[in-house]
């Protein structure tokens, strides 16, 4: 595997661990979702995009702006996509997300744009 060939399978594994999960259960409810439901989806989506459960059975969670921290190359820091992607990542750990009256329409644009986002960074470097 080349250099080019890891970078690419580093960024497949952003979009299927963070691109797909920080938009997961909001895409999937649909419709259906309302209200205090809407904004326990996107919370859940943004703020416990992986979980897991520790050797002592405690469950541990990564937000989406943690997962792209620890995830993406540093070779691809610089790459414009990516910085795009990481300006928005920086915007969600200062949504309140305790406070009911944020605009939770807006936070879930933004996690759809960010996760489109990484998308996007994923076909430009498969040149497609």
């Amino acid at each position: 595997m080349n250099a080019d060939d890891a970078l690419v399978e580093a960024v497949e594994d952003l979009v299927h661990d963070v691109a797909k999960y920080m938009v997961f259960e909001v895409r999937f409810g649909g419709a259906a979702l309302a209200g205090d439901a809407f904004a326990e989806a996107v919370r859940s989506d943004v703020c416990e995009t992986r979980r897991s459960m520790n050797r002592e059975g405690e469950r541990v969670t990564e937000t989406a702006w943690q997962l792209w921290e620890r995830m993406l190359p540093s070779a691809l820091q610089e790459h414009p996509i990516a910085r795009t992607v990481d300006a928005r990542m920086k915007e969600l750990p200062a949504v309140e997300w305790g406070n009911p009256s944020t605009d939770w329409q807006a936070v879930a644009a933004l996690a759809q744009m960010t996760s489109d986002g990484i998308r996007e960074l994923l076909v430009s470097l498969r040149g497609s």
